[in-house]
Order: C-alpha cells, then structure tokens, then sequence
C-alpha cells in the first residue's frame, strides 16, 4: 500500500512538471537556450570542460529568465523521478535518512558515525572521508540523489567499495582518473570487495554533478 502511494505521489509529480514545461515552451530564446545546453555538452563530452560548462550554464540562465515554469517543471519531474528511484532502494534497517533543498555535509576531518543512510536535496555538497568514521555494520549502503552535487569520498584501501554512479552531465572521478559527458555511468567493485571485513556500497544520483571517490 505504502510502494503504491510513493509510486502515485512521483506520477504526480512528474505529470505536473511535464504539464509546466509544455505550457510555454516554444521560442526564439528557449530554442537558442537549448542549442547552448546541447552545444557545451558537446564540449564537455571531448574534454573541453571551461567552455562546456560555461555554454550549459550560459543556456540554463536564459531558460530561468525567460521560463520559471519550465525550470519549476524540470524540477518537479527531477523530484518524481528520485522519489520514484528511492522506493526501489533497499536500505537495511534502521537506515538514516536527509533531505533537504539545500544540503550541506563535511565530514571530512571530525570523527562521525557511518551507518546505512539515503542523502537527497536538490542542491548538495557533501565530503566524506571515511578514515574518520565510526563503522557500525560490517556492510553498509549509502545513496545520494539530487539536482546538482558536488561530491568528495575518501575511502582507506582496505574497506571494500562497490561504486553505482549515474550523472547526466557532468564528471565522475575514480581515484585519480575522470570521465566527464553527458549521460555519465560508472559501476565500480574494488578487487578487495568480496574478501573485506568491511564492505560500503555507494549509490550517486545526480542530474547535475561532479563525483570524486578516491582510495588511500
């Protein structure tokens, strides 16, 4: 009953945003917005990243100025889509949950507890650096979604890491090796996993993102 309410609840949403986005759509600007998205995509794609950035946030200026309600609209569609995605998550309880519209988390120098856990916001910064953590389960799972993440875990190399990444646009770092394009997807198992005491699976979710995960 309550997978059902959730699954309704993002239809909902995502049927309320495609309904904003098609309201107005059509234009000289949002055509020309657009074009710069695809085009710094592109560029972002064969590695030049200054300008492939700075044409897709050039684009996506000109669509918020000109069109609140389509930007309103990607991000109601956004928010269905990961609260869809969220139900087919499975956290092992009892699991910490955060959401927030804007999300702020470092705990990359004082000591904090690692435990199952699911971050969400729409905007998110989070740096994570495990050497400084409390493990309670020998396996742990921790999902991160959102609109647009800034994220930077560190991992000691004997820990066991099962990475599932998926970022729109944007860059995915893996130790000191990165990949940035569109419709970016990284699945990664250290060779350590299956033999370690401690196992911590990550899943990262964004539409919008850069992703760095380095083992020490």
């Amino acid at each position: 009953m309550k997978e059902r309410s959730n699954r309704n609840t993002a239809l909902v949403l995502i049927f309320a945003g495609l309904y904003l986005l098609f309201g107005n759509l059509i234009g000289f600007l949002t055509v020309a917005a657009l074009i710069l998205i695809w085009f710094g995509a592109k560029r972002v794609r064969i590695g030049e990243k200054n300008k492939g950035y700075l044409l897709v946030v050039v684009g996506i200026i000109i669509l918020i100025s000109n069109h609140v309600m389509f930007v309103v609209g990607l991000v109601l569609i956004a928010f269905g889509y990961f609260y869809m995605k969220s139900d087919k998550q499975k956290l092992d309880e009892p699991f910490m949950q955060k959401q927030n519209i804007v999300q702020s988390i470092k705990w990359d120098k004082k000591q904090w507890t690692l435990k199952n856990m699911m971050i969400r916001s729409v905007v998110g910064e989070i740096k994570m650096d495990v050497s400084h953590a409390l493990i309670e389960e020998k396996e742990s799972k921790v999902v991160m979604q959102g609109i647009v993440g800034d994220i930077d875990i560190i991992v000691p190399d004997h820990i066991g890491v099962m990475l599932e990444s998926t970022i729109t646009i944007g860059e995915i770092g893996l130790n000191w090796e990165k990949e940035a394009g569109i419709m970016n997807k990284c699945t990664w198992t250290s060779p350590n996993y299956a033999t370690s005491d401690v196992k911590i699976h990550f899943v990262v979710s964004y539409i919008i993102g850069d992703i760095n995960i380095k083992i020490i």
